[in-house]
């Protein structure tokens, strides 16, 4: 988390490619972790990227819920994330 941009960039990167989906708005990224969650958006903050979080609770108590997180390849555009 406090290394170099570049390593965390790549880190991110390769989660993404391995968990995580790219489509054309931005990047997705799923997880049951809350705490890991919450590491991917202070990582992204700290690239200066803003990240939004959805809950995404499951119906059958036998699957856990997962956090979906997802960013924008343009974060230049002055939107606001919590």
């Amino acid at each position: 988390m406090f290394g170099s941009i570049e390593h965390l960039k790549l880190l991110l990167d390769n989660m993404v490619l391995g968990d995580g989906h790219i489509n054309k708005n931005g990047y997705g990224y799923t997880t049951t972790s809350e705490i890991l969650a919450r590491q991917v958006v202070f990582a992204n903050q700290r690239l200066g990227i803003k990240t939004s979080v959805q809950l995404s609770k499951r119906k059958h108590k036998e699957i856990r819920d997962c956090y979906v997180l997802s960013w924008s390849h343009n974060n230049e555009n002055g939107r606001h994330s919590n």
